[in-house]
C-alpha cells in the first residue's frame, strides 16, 4: 500500500513538472525542431540510432548482469526525461529544449517499438512489447500535461505566470518526498548490482551520450549542451514499461538498475556542466576584449 502511494506521488510530481513546463512554453518553441529537419535528424540520430547501437555492442561483448543489460537497452531506446528543462537550465535554457522534449516524446510512439524490434532482431530474439502501454505512458507523463499547460497559458496567461513558481515548488517537494523512499528501499538491490563492470558500464553509457550529443549538437554551445544531456539522460518510466512488457521475469531487478543509472548519470552530467561553465568563463575575457567591449 505504501509503495503504491509513493509511486503515485512520483507520477503526480512528474506530471506537475511537465504541466509547469507547458505553462512556460510558446507555440514557436514547440515547433522549433519540426521546422528544422536537419537538426531534428541529428537529434534522432544521436538518441535513437547511435546510443542503441553502442548498447547492443556492449550487450554482445561485455559480461554484465542481465538486469543491467536490459536497463541499458531500454534506456537507450527511451525518449528524454520530463526533467530535461530543469537539467538544461544549468547551462542556459535554449529556445529549442521544450521542442526537443515534446517532439522526441511524441515520436517515441514510433521510435521505441522500431528501435526495440531492430535491437531484438540484431540479438536474435523474438521478444515483443505492448506498444499501447508505451503510448499510454507517453501521453500521461508528457503529452497530456504539457498540452494542458500550454492551453492554460493560452486561456489565462496572467494566472499561468503567477502559478509557475508555486507549482514548481510543490512539484519539487513532492518529487523529493517520493524519490527518497524509493532510493532507500532499493538501495540494497542497487548495491548488489554494483560490480562486474556495472558501474563502469553506467559511466561509459552516460559519457558516450554526452559526447555524442555534444558532437551532433551543432556550433551553438547551448544547443550542444542540451542534446548532450538529453542523449545521456532518458525517461526511466518508459524504460521500465518496456522492461515490464518484454522481460516480465527480470522486471523487478531492472528497477534498481535504472535507479542506479540515474544516480550515475546525474553525477557524470554534473561534471560535464561544470566543465562547460569553466570553459565559458575562460572564453569571456577573450570575447570581451581588453577594454571590456566586443572584440574586433
Amino acid at each position: 500500500m505504501l509503495a503504491q502511494i509513493v509511486l503515485g506521488a512520483l507520477q503526480v510530481s512528474l506530471i506537475l513538472v511537465v504541466f509547469g513546463t507547458g505553462l512556460n512554453a510558446s507555440k514557436n518553441e514547440v515547433r522549433y525542431l519540426m521546422a528544422r529537419p536537419k537538426q531534428l535528424a541529428k537529434t534522432l540520430l544521436a538518441m535513437n540510432v547511435l546510443m542503441p547501437l553502442l548498447v547492443l555492442i556492449a550487450v554482445r561483448s561485455v559480461a554484465l548482469h542481465t538486469a543491467v543489460k536490459i536497463a541499458l537497452f531500454t534506456l537507450a531506446i527511451s525518449p528524454v526525461p520530463p526533467l530535461l528543462p530543469r537539467q538544461a537550465s544549468k547551462v542556459g535554457l535554449p529556445h529549442h529544449v521544450l521542442s526537443l522534449l515534446l517532439t522526441t516524446s511524441v515520436l517515441a510512439v514510433l521510435t521505441v517499438p522500431l528501435s526495440f524490434a531492430a535491437g531484438m532482431a540484431l540479438l536474435g530474439h523474438s521478444t515483443t512489447i505492448a506498444v499501447e502501454r508505451v503510448l499510454l505512458t507517453v501521453v500521461i507523463t508528457v503529452v497530456a500535461p504539457f498540452g494542458a499547460g500550454m492551453l492554460a497559458r493560452h486561456l489565462a496567461p496572467g494566472l499561468a505566470g503567477r502559478a509557475m513558481r508555486p507549482l514548481s515548488l510543490v512539484a519539487g517537494v513532492l518529487l523529493a518526498a517520493s524519490v527518497i523512499p524509493i532510493l532507500i528501499t532499493a538501495s540494497g538491490a542497487m548495491l548488489d548490482l554494483v560490480g562486474n563492470g556495472t558501474l563502469l558500464a553506467f559511466v561509459l553509457f552516460a559519457a558516450a551520450g554526452l559526447l555524442i550529443g555534444h558532437w551532433l549538437g551543432g556550433p551553438e554551445p547551448s544547443s550542444r549542451a542540451v542534446l548532450a544531456i538529453a542523449t545521456a539522460s532518458r525517461h526511466p518510466g518508459i524504460a521500465l514499461v518496456v522492461a515490464q512488457s518484454a522481460f516480465p521475469k527480470q522486471a523487478e531487478s531492472v528497477l534498481p538498475a535504472l535507479l542506479a543509472y540515474l544516480i550515475v548519470e546525474s553525477l557524470v552530467s554534473l561534471i560535464y556542466v561544470r566543465w562547460l561553465r569553466r570553459r565559458r568563463a575562460g572564453m569571456l575575457p577573450v570575447l570581451a576584449g581588453p577594454s571590456g567591449g566586443a572584440s574586433t
